[in-house]
């Protein structure tokens, strides 16, 4: 049976909300390694790339019609800053 409009939608939603929740728990095991001191500077380095991957991500969620990348990145990046205080 095919699936609709609607229906797709909101799977594609509910598998990546759980995206996010699988994201969010290896996050607080890197929390954990760093809390333990077991960071290396390839956790760093993988860090760096999961945040790029993840930029990337939320920029093309927030560049409209007639915005741009260098517009939306600022953006976030603001408000990156304003949640870690």
């Amino acid at each position: 049976m095919k699936a609709n409009l609607k229906e797709q939608h909101g799977k594609m939603i509910r598998d990546s909300n759980a995206l996010l929740k699988l994201i969010a728990q290896r996050l607080d095991a890197e929390q954990c390694d760093l809390a333990s001191g077991k960071s290396t500077w390839g956790a760093v380095g993988d860090m760096e790339y999961i945040r790029s991957g993840l930029m990337e991500m939320l920029i093309s969620f927030n560049i409209g019609p007639d915005g741009s990348e260098e517009t939306a990145r600022a953006k976030i990046e603001k408000q990156i800053a304003s949640i870690r205080g």
